[in-house]
């Protein structure tokens, strides 16, 4: 599988290098790539290299592969070599844990926990309503929702399990005061097989959307349906709760309605302490994913208990696990973007088409996905 991973990583950084070449008008062709420890070489043919703007193609080969460090070297007249550093280790790597791993149907993969002991969510516990996922920014709550996703997604066919994901794109200030959005990690679960719609990004999309959802429960609790699991994910609710009772409205009634009817509810926010989303964080939340709080405040509020000591933890993927009383510190597993699109591409090859009376897209007057 780690040969597999590494020829996939090969191929789309080659495909990815080719793209910028192309750009600047340069039939550049890859005669061989040879992957080290830390360093990845790619030895490039040209018609001719004189006077090309080697600084200038290495600032565009960093944004384009989305690593550390490129050197573009001049070996000889007609010859590049472009060497790539690769991202550090992941602390825990979500594909190395899966495929030692054999987990209960429905379990999504959190991480590992102290002493190295793997940390998974059943969702078909009884102790499991809905989730809230809190931290500020760095913490690493997009990152487990991705990993939360992926890891359900793998080991579970679309007829078990479904996702809807919205998406509250938080924006922050540039350097001249212009705004720019924060960069995401979530649009590639686009292209999960098992997503019932797009990905919703808008105040209005989430209303609609919520309040569909909300129909769907009442029609399965009238029909006494509870299957497929529908995981409904949801990223930086803070920004989604500016829509007011639109969205929090529907989002509320689901928490309390959806999990007896096969829906769970997994919650993304920045800070627990808001006013608006108090009485969310009150209605059928029993498990709390803790990331790195700015105080003390923040920690009871995302918590829901206090002396958690959230505010001490490290950040980037550093989580606390709260059930009850029970309180579980852990290392949240991470996805490369590599390995995820390895994966996307080996859910497609063996997905299936879901059968359904109306598509999901046309119910929620949303235009189709990608």
């Amino acid at each position: 599988m780690l040969d597999e991973r590494l020829r996939h990583r090969l191929k789309v950084q080659s495909l990815q290098i080719a793209s910028v070449m192309a750009r600047y008008h340069l039939p550049a062709e890859i005669i061989r790539s040879a992957a080290g420890a830390r360093w990845t070489h790619f030895e490039l043919s040209l018609p001719a290299t004189e006077g090309l703007p080697l600084p200038l193609l290495e600032r565009e080969l960093l944004a384009a592969l989305r690593v550390p460090e490129v050197k573009v070297v001049e070996q000889r007249p007609g010859r590049l070599r472009v060497s790539v550093r690769q991202p550090r280790r992941l602390p825990v790597d979500l594909m190395d844990l899966m495929e030692r791993l054999e987990p209960p149907p429905l379990s999504a993969v959190l991480g590992l926990a102290e002493g190295g002991r793997p940390l998974l969510l059943n969702l078909l516990s009884s102790e499991v309503a809905n989730l809230l996922v809190a931290g500020q920014a760095g913490a690493g709550k997009t990152t487990l929702l991705r990993t939360l996703a992926l890891s359900l997604a793998a080991r579970n066919k679309q007829s078990r399990v479904q996702f809807v994901i919205a998406n509250g794109v938080p924006e922050e200030s540039g350097a001249l005061g212009e705004y720019r959005p924060v960069d995401n990690l979530l649009p590639p679960l686009n292209y999960l097989p098992h997503l019932l719609a797009p990905m919703v990004e808008t105040v209005e999309g989430a209303a609609a959307t919520f309040s569909f959802l909300l129909e769907e429960v009442r029609y399965r609790a009238e029909q006494r349906v509870t299957w497929p699991l529908i995981v409904i994910l949801v990223d930086n609710l803070d920004a989604l709760a500016e829509g007011g009772s639109p969205v929090l409205e529907p989002l509320q009634a689901l928490l309390q309605t959806g999990p007896a009817v096969g829906f769970r509810l997994v919650l993304s926010v920045r800070d627990a302490t808001g006013a608006a989303l108090q009485p969310l964080l009150k209605s059928n939340v029993t498990i709390r994913l803790v990331g790195q709080v700015t105080d003390a405040e923040e920690a009871r509020a995302a918590a829901g208990a206090p002396d958690s000591l959230a505010q001490y933890l490290l950040g980037q993927g550093d989580f606390l696990a709260v059930t009850g009383q029970r309180v579980t510190h852990f290392q949240a597993a991470t996805v490369s973007d590599y390995d995820l699109h390895l994966a996307l591409e080996k859910l497609h090859r063996q997905s299936r088409p879901v059968m359904v009376a109306r598509p999901v897209t046309v119910r929620l007057h949303l235009p189709p996905g990608p």
